[in-house]
């Protein structure tokens, strides 16, 4: 029973001395508003806590010094359950991104797996070697989220800030009949997966190899609307995809706030209006209106609006501007 009252003492003394520090230091540098009204709460809640403690250590009976130990070790098992469950959520993230690096999340397949490592470690003469094997003939087989060795190859690609030797591996795959799309028609094709956080180099690499240039995503969007989406090398992009037959015209499918969009209104409403102005070089139909009626004067009526009410019209807006009001003057 003493030791008990003691423990629970030691306790109570612990979470005052905790609560008194936390008071204290509330208002530190750097504690914004939300911080501070936070730590408020935990404080208030603290000091209800040790208040229940001290109640029940008072009271003289053995069911108040056990139900005080209990509730003052309530903080410390949280404590703990949240450190160990931190660390061990560390670790297990740590596995699963070493396994995507070297391919083992994505292929358990002995074979594919010893492509997926040479890819990993750019060894280019390995690669070469293993795809003289039987193996050539499974290039395009599906891994774990329909992953496909080239596929991965490319994850690589993209990920890198020098991407020449992924690239090369990229190559020999293609050159050994890997494709961007297979017969696994839950598969998103590899352009797809370029065309939102790729670079333009990759992109046009895979179009070079014969990637659809008006492939779809998994809900029926063509490729320029993704490409639109990311920033990454966004311009350059839409060139490459351009170039190599990318269809201006296409539409989106309806799904989201975007349904029956073209990619021009879908670049003027993203405010790209490079993007814009390469598409109407390139014979987007500026005259092409949605089911709803919406056009592409009402994007631009919008924007120069905001743009006057800040003071502040972006030049290639201006650009994009006078060359639509110009293809709209000859078509007249």
């Amino acid at each position: 029973m003493k030791t008990l009252t003691t423990s629970n003492w030691l306790l109570a003394c612990l979470y005052g001395v905790i609560l008194l520090f936390s008071f204290f230091n509330i208002n530190r540098r750097g504690n914004d508003a939300a911080g501070i009204g936070m730590e408020t709460g935990l404080i208030f809640f603290g000091g209800i806590l040790l208040a229940v403690l001290i109640g029940l250590n008072i009271i003289p009976y053995r069911w108040s010094k056990l139900t005080a130990f209990s509730v003052g070790l309530l903080p410390l098992l949280v404590v703990s359950y949240n450190f160990v469950s931190d660390r061990i959520f560390a670790y297990l993230d740590k596995q699963k991104n070493e396994a995507i690096a070297n391919g083992s999340y994505y292929f358990q397949d002995a074979a594919l797996l010893d492509v997926a490592s040479a890819i990993a470690k750019e060894d280019l003469p390995r690669l070469q070697t293993l795809l003289q094997s039987p193996i050539r003939q499974r290039l395009n087989e599906s891994g774990k989220d329909h992953v496909t060795l080239l596929d991965f190859a490319t994850f690589r690609a993209t990920e890198q800030e020098n991407p020449e030797q992924a690239m090369r591996c990229m190559e020999l795959l293609l050159a050994n009949g890997a494709t961007t799309q297979t017969a696994d028609t839950a598969r998103i094709p590899t352009q797809i997966w370029v065309s939102r956080q790729g670079s333009a180099a990759v992109l046009e690499l895979l179009l070079k190899k014969g990637a659809d240039p008006n492939a779809h995503n998994s809900y029926g969007a063509p490729i320029l609307f993704s490409t639109i989406d990311y920033e990454t090398d966004r311009f350059l992009k839409v060139k490459v995809l351009l170039e190599h037959g990318a269809n201006p015209n296409s539409i989106h499918p309806d799904y989201g706030w975007m349904g029956h969009y073209s990619p021009l209104l879908y670049a003027a409403n993203n405010q790209v209006w490079d993007v814009c102005q390469l598409l109407l070089e390139r014979g987007a139909d500026f005259r092409y209106q949605t089911p709803t009626g919406f056009i592409i004067d009402n994007v631009i009526v919008h924007y120069e609006n905001l743009y006057a009410d800040n003071g502040n019209t972006p030049a290639d807006f201006t650009a994009f501007k006078k060359k639509l009001r110009a293809a709209q003057s000859s078509k007249q």
